[in-house]
Formats: structure tokens, sequence, C-alpha cells
């Protein structure tokens, strides 16, 4: 039987955390933090679009002030019948499919009719979608529904870039291009990426080769928000070639020691630098 002077009370631990109650302007930062600006810009544009169809045929107000379903309705069916590219061309279907989903994403956030708002539901827009059905089949039968995928770089390409003089890794701007150039082929990356790639996404492999695993926390196909809490950020490989490794380890150190974070740093002439051992301005 256990010995009662052994059950000692353990000692609570002093907590001396105070919470404070979040600012709006401070909730609206973690909401901003949350879109994707490819995004937001995507919605912009067709938001855009549509304001200027509606200011053509005399609409009055904004897309989101219009205060009934039906009316709603109505403006978007003849907006899906009029749309055109700016030099009066029709539409590929994936770009009406875009535009449908970006008026959708605006509506939800700043129509004044009751939300959720879904445009794309047939049962609650029926004739919205029976216009865009018959939207999408025409231009089909125009050719305006096939994917013509973008031609990639043959060996050949690859090589005659790599063989320019701009790219030759001699000099703080030709290493800058070289770098880049290598992290788009290798690495795939977009725009946004390119711009949010920071030194620390690059983690030396103890292999006999020495290279670069680049772990990508967040990226156009991974977002990583409450609907994929449990996804990881993207392992990526900078291929085990020496004269590549060397051109990497070539731009690593070139950089000051109290560099700004971010990948890519703005190059500048040994004369501008503040340190003469370096040949690149601590700036993104």
């Amino acid at each position: 039987m256990q010995d009662n002077k052994d059950k000692r009370p353990c000692k609570k631990l002093k907590v001396n955390f105070t919470y404070k109650k979040p600012t709006d302007d401070e909730l609206r930062n973690l909401i901003d933090s949350s879109r994707c600006k490819n995004t937001d810009y995507s919605t912009s544009n067709w938001i855009r679009a549509l304001e200027k169809f509606r200011t053509d045929v005399n609409y009055q107000g904004l897309i989101e002030e219009v205060d009934t379903k039906e009316e709603l309705e109505d403006q978007l069916c003849r907006f899906v019948h009029a749309m055109r590219k700016k030099d009066g061309s029709e539409y590929h279907v994936s770009s009406v499919n875009s535009c449908m989903f970006a008026i959708n994403r605006h509506l939800n956030n700043k129509s004044v009719l009751s939300k959720p708002i879904n445009i794309m539901d047939k049962d609650q827009y029926y004739k919205l979608w029976q216009i865009l059905n018959g939207k999408v089949k025409s231009l089909v039968s125009q050719g305006r529904g096939e994917r013509n995928g973008a031609d990639g770089f043959t060996e050949d390409d690859l090589l005659q870039i790599l063989d320019h003089p701009a790219m030759s890794g001699n000099d703080p701007a030709s290493l800058l291009y070289r770098i880049f150039f290598f992290n788009a082929i290798f690495l795939g990356l977009r725009g946004g990426e390119h711009f949010n790639l920071q030194l620390q996404n690059f983690i030396r492999r103890k292999d006999k080769y020495g290279g670069f695993d680049v772990i990508i926390y967040k990226s156009k196909t991974n977002q990583r928000g409450a609907n994929n809490i449990e996804s990881q950020g993207d392992k990526l490989y900078i291929p085990e070639i020496p004269s590549i490794i060397e051109m990497y380890e070539n731009y690593f150190t070139k950089r000051p020691t109290q560099a700004d974070p971010h990948f890519y740093l703005k190059p500048c002439n040994i004369s501008e630098a503040t340190d003469l051992q370096f040949q690149l301005l601590i700036a993104h």
C-alpha cells in the first residue's frame, strides 16, 4: 500500500501571461495575411471589367450596391452575354469561369445582400446558369475551350541562354541573373515565389555533393490555410551538379553579413559597396 506521505500536492506553475484584446486593425491584418495576392489581383481585374460594362450600359452605382437578388442576376446575365476582351474578341472558356468565381468572391466580401452568396449555384441562380452554360457552349464551338500548353525550352535554348555574356556569373549582375534563371528552371518558382524567397529557405544537404534543399513554405499551389492545416512546405532540390552548386556558393559568399534576409539582393559595383569583400548591395 502506497505511503500517504508520498502523495505530495503538485506545485502550481505561476502564469505571468495575460491576454489582450486584439484590435480591429490586428484582426484585419490577420485576415489580409490569409489572402492570396494573385487571387486579389485577378478579382480586381474582373470587377473592373464588370464595372466598365455597367458604366457603358448606364447601370447606377456599384455591383455590390445592388440590393435585390433578381436585379443582381439580371445584370450578371447581361454581362456574361456581352463580356469581351479590350480588343473586342471573345474570352477563353477558362477566363469566363475565372471571372464568375472572381465576381462571387467580391460579392461575398462587399455586397449589401445577405451572405453567403453563390452565383454559381444552379438552384439559386438558374437563369444565370443557363446563360453561362450557353456562353460556354458557344465559345467551345468557336474553338475557345481548348488548352494550348506553352512550348518548353529545348536543350539548345537553355544552352544559348546560359552562354549569353549577361549570364556569365562573372560580375554581380550576371551572377544574379544566372541564379534567378536556375531558380526558375530547377525550382519552378513563379513571380511572387521569387519575391518571397529568403536565404533561410536554402538548407545545405549533408551528403558528398554538399548540395541544397530548398523549402518553400507557401506557394501558389500550396497556400497552407485552414482548409489544409496538415499540409507541409514543398521540399525542392538544387541538382547535384558541381558547377551549379559552385555558382550558388559563389552567390552566397557575395552576400554582406548583415544583408536583408530576402534571397535576391540588388547588385552594385565594388565602389558602391560598404565592404569591398562583397559585391551585392544590402537591398531587396
